[in-house]
């Protein structure tokens, strides 16, 4: 009788043991694991450009299950993040914003929350010296039995950046006035899939005063032909000259593809005593400017 009993202790525990590596090893649990990457225009991955990855995901009907936070380093890791395990065998939508800084997360409650109501945005009726440089996407996945595999997940960025140079002040500088520049129109924030609010946001960049002139390089929310984007240059309380920016780039057909992932907006602006020549990707604009500028 013990003889019988410890054989079948041990087949017990062999079927425990061929059990476990049919769940782990055979037929794993379903997994969802992420690799992220950018690819620019030029199809080179820019590993600098991801400082933090906030990741939201979402059953088959929308609603919000979790949320995760992925560092530099774990972006990085060549075994990719993994987003869901062990999950029912489903469809799951997965939401990542990279690189939030000054915009505001919703607050997501598991279970009530929805894909259609998510909103990241800046916070109202505020003016800041750059957007975020943000990447983003946002997917459909299968989750079901089978060995897990890394899936690629390339993201698009949600900015542009402007590099901006005034020249012909040193007059006004040398009167003591105050220049302030600011880019208004730009959207506030987005929704889960990418697409620019309504809301508003105005851009008075830092700016450094050297030889070139005024310069500064920074973000801001990516826009398209349907922003009616501004750029005002004031000397003191004195409004130089306030220019309708899209405008200009729609009229003059101005050559910029807003399509690509990588847009850098060269402006230039030259301030003589009777006018403002501005250069936008080497198109050149002339506009009067305030004739009270350095009395």
């Amino acid at each position: 009788m013990k003889r019988i009993m410890i054989l079948s202790l041990a087949g017990l525990i062999c079927a425990c043991s061929v059990k476990e590596r049919t769940d782990l090893e055979i037929n794993p649990k379903p997994t969802l694991i992420f690799g992220y990457a950018y690819l620019s225009d030029r199809n080179v991955f820019d590993a600098n450009s991801i400082d933090k990855m906030d990741i939201f995901v979402f059953d088959r009907v929308g609603r919000f299950i979790k949320s995760e936070t992925a560092t530099k380093d774990n972006i990085g890791d060549p075994e990719g993040i993994t987003i869901l395990s062990g999950v029912p065998e489903d469809d799951y939508t997965v939401v990542s914003f990279a690189n939030i800084d000054r915009a505001v997360l919703p607050k997501m409650v598991p279970g009530e929350s929805t894909l259609s109501g998510f909103r990241l945005a800046l916070p109202d009726n505020c003016t800041l010296t750059s957007g975020d440089r943000l990447f983003h996407h946002i997917g459909k996945f299968h989750v079901a039995r089978g060995y897990p595999a890394v899936r690629p997940v390339l993201l698009n960025k949600l900015y542009y950046l402007i590099d901006l140079t005034v020249t012909g002040l040193d007059s006004v500088y040398a009167a003591g006035k105050e220049i302030t520049v600011k880019i208004t129109g730009s959207s506030a924030g987005f929704d889960a899939a990418g697409n620019s609010l309504q809301k508003q946001t105005v851009i008075a960049p830092e700016l450094s005063y050297g030889p070139a002139g005024l310069t500064g390089i920074f973000p801001v929310c990516r826009f398209g032909q349907d922003n009616r984007i501004g750029i005002t240059l004031k000397a003191d309380d004195i409004t130089v000259f306030d220019l309708p920016l899209s405008d200009y780039l729609n009229e003059k057909e101005i050559g910029i593809d807003f399509g690509k992932s990588d847009v850098v907006i060269p402006i230039k602006l030259n301030v003589s005593a009777s006018e403002v020549s501005v250069i936008i990707n080497g198109w050149e604009i002339v506009v009067n400017q305030n004739s009270g500028l350095g009395e």
